[in-house]
């Protein structure tokens, strides 16, 4: 049973890492292979930014609706069903898996011209499947989640090293469409990945629904022995009189009632000290408050919330700023498409590094997966938002002072722009995996239940009470409550992804603002306007247009808006 249990375990590691692994899938099927299936649709080069934009933003929306779905689901579920999270989790595994058959069939069938129309949505629905799966995953296995995100960059290096070995081996073949193949046995792949990750899942984590199952079973039909100690029913009519004047007397805020002090020893003595033994106890102020709010979320979540709000905004600030600037405007827009590829790739291979020291960190329990309030030194990690920040003000200076040294600098250097965004993805990276990890683990402490018998009271003036070393121990000893964790979990990547997606349509305003003022510097817009007032310019144009970028998002005739 014990080597049962173990491996079960290590199954469901192995589960989270490769769903992980498979988690952004798709979107490099979308981002990274679209110049290939720019030719398969027929679609025109000049028209790739367009492509890619849409695709990015329709799947990044997708992604949002689907986690926003689950998270609400987990939210308002009772925790009486929670339990239920890991057949829907199954469910979700196999549902991304499912939808790459449509892809494949989307970009392989209908001959020379694919179906475009399908092949959108069907990436469409698999950023919805995926945004879903992500937060289901993270709320049912939480202590696995250095595994998940560690596993997620491995993706991008799977994929670019997957292009790099089919260009150089089939580059010179005769009568093989290299681009056309590329992505099909990509997608198979894609297929294989979430097939095994599916199947990993389901293993590990429906077995343990079953096998919970079958305890709560067992211990439902389990009959338990009762003793009953005999007493005269002038004792307790007595004994009745007495609970209704002590009931009277109790006020709702009393922890103990005011009682005798003197106790008689006998069978009436011992039913008397047996009835005042049961009044004492703790009242739980939160829970007793959450009771009453129980249409809506309950107080104990908010407290979660607050107790993991430094990993859930390190997290959050991390995710939700890194499309305001990468990889639309650094590094591509400063250097030519060779080199920005080359930084592009560098970058995804060194993003292994952070997620393999923080698994092997959280292996040995030593990681951000514990209770930040006793370890302090991991808020240190905030250290790195401050280059985080530096450079993404950095970004914008070749974009507005291109005359400025700086400006020259990141433009004409290599060695430097490449340096600036080694550091603001090294930092994003370190921001991102530690918050993640730490945020569904800052469980809420609460004080354990209190068992008190014959021995463990003391009757004084005031009535019964522990003494001040049985109170202390007592609280050194509390327990932590985790049956929120999950859904702080499922909370934080929503608050993430709502930022995420936010900042990509601002910064795709942004994008689309700056060309077109642009093509001519002599009438520069903000040219005689201050920091501030020019600050609100750029801001107010890039949300308008990125509003604008919103509103094409959905779409059935996706050939003829890329093709205008």
């Amino acid at each position: 049973m014990l080597k049962r249990k173990i491996n079960l375990k290590l199954v469901q590691k192995a589960a989270m890492f490769m769903a992980g692994f498979t988690l952004y899938q798709c979107l490099r099927i979308a981002l990274t292979a679209s110049s290939f299936a720019l030719k398969r649709f027929s679609i025109p080069r000049r028209n790739v930014d367009i492509f890619i934009t849409k695709i990015h933003n329709a799947m990044e929306v997708a992604i949002f609706l689907g986690i926003l779905l689950m998270t609400l689901y987990i939210l308002f579920t009772p925790r009486k069903y929670a339990h239920y999270n890991n057949v829907i989790s199954v469910i979700t595994n196999w549902l991304v898996c499912s939808l790459y058959f449509v892809v494949l069939y989307a970009y392989a069938g209908n001959g020379k011209m694919g179906h475009l129309t399908i092949y959108y949505w069907g990436l469409v629905l698999s950023g919805f499947a995926m945004g879903m799966n992500q937060s289901i995953v993270m709320s049912v296995s939480v202590d696995n989640i250095s595994f998940f995100a560690g596993a997620i960059p491995f993706a991008g290096v799977q994929v670019s090293v997957y292009h790099i070995l089919f260009l150089k081996f089939n580059r010179g073949r005769e009568n093989y469409d290299v681009e056309y193949w590329i992505l099909v046995y990509q997608i198979i792949f894609a297929i294989i990945i979430s097939a095994v990750a599916a199947t990993l899942w389901t293993v590990g984590f429906l077995g343990e629904f079953t096998s919970k199952r079958r305890r709560n079973s067992l211990i439902d039909n389990t009959e338990i022995p009762a003793i009953v100690i005999a007493g005269s029913d002038q004792n307790s009519a007595q004994n009745d009189k007495n609970m209704d004047k002590l009931n009277k007397n109790d006020s709702g805020s009393d922890i103990y009632s005011e009682m005798d002090s003197d106790v008689r020893l006998g069978q009436k003595g011992l039913k008397d000290l047996e009835r005042r033994s049961k009044r004492v106890y703790i009242r739980d102020l939160t829970r007793r408050l959450s009771r009453s709010l129980s249409f809506f979320v309950d107080l104990s979540f908010y407290k979660s919330v607050c107790n993991a709000a430094s990993p859930i905004l390190m997290s959050t600030i991390a995710m939700g700023l890194v499309y305001l600037v990468f990889p639309a405007i650094a590094p591509y827009r400063f250097t030519d498409l060779v080199t920005a590829h080359r930084i592009d790739v560098s970058i995804l291979i060194t993003f292994i590094a952070p997620a393999l020291i923080n698994i092997i960190l959280c292996a040995y329990h030593i990681g951000p997966n514990c209770d930040w309030s006793l370890n302090k030194h991991w808020h240190f990690v905030w250290l790195f938002a401050i280059p985080y920040f530096i450079c993404i003000i950095l970004f914008f200076v070749p974009i507005h002072y291109p005359e400025s040294t700086f400006g020259k600098l990141m433009t004409g250097n290599t060695s430097v722009l490449a340096t600036v965004c080694f550091t603001f993805s090294l930092s994003h990276a370190i921001l991102k995996t530690v918050g993640f990890t730490g945020a569904g683990v800052q469980s809420t402490t609460i004080p354990n239940p209190t068992i008190v018998n014959n021995t463990d009271i003391s009757f004084g003036p005031k009535g019964p009470g522990l003494s001040e070393k049985e109170v202390k121990i007592a609280m050194q000893n509390c327990k932590k409550d985790r049956s929120r964790n999950g859904q702080v979990s499922s909370f934080n990547i929503l608050l993430s992804y709502f930022f995420l997606v936010v900042f990509a349509f601002l910064g795709d305003g942004y994008i689309k603002t700056i060309k077109l003022f642009e093509r001519n510097r002599d009438f520069w817009p903000t040219y005689d306007m201050g920091f501030f007032a020019s600050t609100a310019f750029w801001i107010k144009k890039s949300f308008k247009r990125g509003l604008r970028s919103f509103g094409e998002v959905f779409t059935l005739d996706v050939r003829d808006q890329l093709m205008t």
